[in-house]
């Protein structure tokens, strides 16, 4: 069983340039947290501004202010050893991943200047489910 609480991750800002006084993360004036967060929209983008060029400064959102998506996955197996001889055997194994088929989410776009900010479009692997037989000798 692992059982993980979101990962930290930055907001930054995609259409940035040093050279022209630009900065790679916005100023944050919120929290940029939602009560309830979903795949479309994880994190309020209106509480991140790109900072203006020109400025030569650096935005003031820290680094991993907001979390991802927790991660929760259960895997199971079963074996059942066979003996051929004294010193061989096989053993059948049935493995089940993410056991409970729980939709565990990557990170939410994290630039938030483009137009899917905020938005989560993949995901880890669903439930897989493998059969096998080894020899042992």
């Amino acid at each position: 069983m692992r059982l993980y609480d979101g990962q930290p991750f930055t907001p930054t800002v995609s259409t940035f340039n040093f050279a022209t006084g630009g900065a790679s993360r916005p100023d944050q004036p919120g929290s940029g947290k939602l009560d309830q967060p979903t795949v479309e929209k994880w994190f309020k983008v209106e509480d991140f501004v790109p900072v203006p060029t020109g400025s030569f400064r650096f935005g003031t959102a820290g680094r991993n202010v907001l979390s991802g998506p927790a991660l929760k996955q259960v895997d199971m197996s079963l074996m059942k050893n066979f003996a051929l001889s004294e010193r061989q055997k096989v053993q059948f194994r049935f493995e089940v991943f993410n056991a409970p088929n729980i939709a565990n989410f990557f990170l939410p776009v994290a630039n938030v200047d483009v137009a899917n900010a905020a938005s989560i479009s993949r995901a880890r692997a669903g439930r897989e489910i493998q059969l096998a037989l080894k020899y042992l000798f």
